[in-house]
């Protein structure tokens, strides 16, 4: 428990007289009674502000904060309110690799939570660790047994912070993958979803007279008016991307709630008595291809890291962000972080390798085995209704393969077509809380029997005033997300 103490200058009346206690001895007796009491010094006279501090240590939170202005008191309220929240534990597990690619460490495992910023009361920001596991006499043993013992604990989420080169943020329309980028015009403010009436705050944060950038709480202007629009447009990138000079700048990464972590390796000394699954294991993308582990988070992007620390690693690309992947679906929703934390990446995502088609007996095993792909497919969780999915099989270099929605369908065939189209083929669609299973189906397909590989998830969390949504299995091409089936 705790009390927020907001005062201006030393009380008037009643200050240890009266029968009242003192202010000190009061946070002290609060203290004493488990709450912790926060002061904040607002526009005090001079030479006041030391009793503010004796009211903060008596009531157990060491020194009170001061401000003079509204941004100030804005930023103030928010340190305190993340002071109170503290990290929150995903609600994910622990994931597991013994894939390092280095003969020294054995296991690698990772890590997620969450907290809020001490730099804005609106943000969230993620924590992801890795934990290094090495047969070292010079790490404490986790048992008396001995065998692998915790040598280093690296924080994914720091490198990411500290890292200087630019990012690879994307998305996609009309099929093609395009930069998450306020110079991408086809972008537009409308498509963020950004309202054209009221007043757009400022998004950028206050610099404080110590250098310390906070949020403010600022009016930036009236939405109609086309300068303040657009301004307000490149700051929403600016805070999506966590660019220099936004607010979460400090803290690019998102929370990591309740989108499960997935590890990708390689094939090598993977073995199927399938000849064609040989030979497309053995392609150099494939055999020698990184360990990388996926994540959504809050903010609506999907992020594929690198995790292996092979020898021709340098140790400043360890753990390095390869890309992040923002779906079209959830566009026009990225304005809802503007105001606070909304979880857009909540859907739990899946990797398989897998051969897309098969439609004859008589293919031969280069053919059959340019028809294989290590796939990543997702849904949005509590962020919206709908699933995509992205070709990993070289993941330094993905590939968009499908997106789809309640209302359309976006899809990249190679070589055939590409495109979104209107479609009410998942109309029922919720908000998806399935992991996606994948399978294969032999069945007829464009008039033709084929054996193809499909995805298969559930319809979802219920939305208020469709009854019959989330009321529904549904069975999906792997390749183009077609619908093949609905039940």
């Amino acid at each position: 428990k705790s009390v927020i103490f907001i005062t201006d200058g030393e009380p008037n009346l009643g200050e240890g007289v009266h029968g009242y206690s003192t202010s000190v001895a009061a946070a002290a007796n609060l203290l004493a009674a488990g709450i912790t009491v926060y002061v904040i010094g607002f526009d005090m006279p001079p030479g006041t502000f030391p009793m503010a501090n004796e009211i903060a240590e008596a009531g157990g939170s060491d020194s009170a904060y001061s401000a003079g202005s509204q941004a100030e008191l804005t930023a103030a309220l928010g340190q305190i309110l993340v002071s109170i929240q503290g990290n929150q534990a995903s609600s994910v597990d622990t994931v597991v690799t013994n894939r390092t690619l280095r003969s020294k460490d054995k296991q690698y495992q990772f890590n997620a939570s969450y907290s809020g910023t001490m730099y804005t009361p609106l943000d969230q920001t993620g924590h992801l660790d890795q934990y290094v596991y090495r047969c070292d006499q010079s790490c404490e043993a986790e048992d008396a047994d001995g065998g692998a013992s915790l040598c280093e604990v690296f924080s994914i989420s720091n490198a990411l912070t500290e890292r200087v080169e630019d990012r690879v943020i994307e998305t996609q329309l009309d099929g093609d993958k395009v930069d998450f980028s306020s110079l991408n015009s086809d972008l537009t403010a409308d498509m963020l979803g950004v309202p054209t009436s009221g007043k757009l705050p400022q998004l950028d944060p206050y610099k404080l007279p110590s250098g310390e950038s906070v949020y403010s709480g600022i009016n930036l202007g009236d939405a109609a008016d086309p300068t303040v629009r657009l301004e307000y447009r490149e700051q929403l990138f600016k805070l999506v991307r966590g660019d220099v000079g936004s607010r979460r700048e400090n803290v690019p990464l998102g929370a990591i709630s309740g989108s499960q972590p997935v590890v990708q390796t390689n094939l090598y000394s993977i073995t199927a008595p399938i000849p064609s699954f040989i030979q497309y294991r053995n392609k150099e993308e494939v055999r020698k291809r990184p360990t990388v582990l996926f994540a959504g988070t809050h903010d609506g992007q999907m992020h594929a890291f690198r995790v292996d620390r092979i020898a021709t690693l340098t140790e400043g690309d360890y753990g390095k962000e390869l890309w992040s992947f923002i779906p079209k679906h959830l566009l026009d929703k990225l304005n809802k972080l503007a105001s606070g934390t909304v979880y857009l990446m909540d859907g739990e995502p899946v990797t398989e390798d897998v051969r897309l088609y098969k439609e004859s007996l008589d293919l031969g095993v280069e053919e059959e085995a340019d028809r294989w792909r290590s796939v990543l497919i997702s849904g949005y969780g509590q962020g919206g209704r709908g699933y995509f999915s992205l070709n990993v099989t070289d993941p330094e270099e993905y590939e968009f393969m499908w997106e789809i929605s309640n209302t359309e369908r976006c899809y990249d065939i190679p070589d055939a077509a590409s495109g979104c189209v209107p479609s009410t083929d998942f109309a029922r669609l919720g908000n998806p809380l399935s992991r996606p299973a994948i399978g294969s189906l032999f069945f007829d397909y464009e008039a033709v029997k084929q054996e193809r590989s499909v995805a298969i998830f559930g319809g979802g969390g219920g939305i208020t005033g469709e009854d019959e949504s989330g009321k529904s299995v549904y069975i999906v091409d792997l390749q183009s997300g077609q619908l093949i089936r609905e039940f």
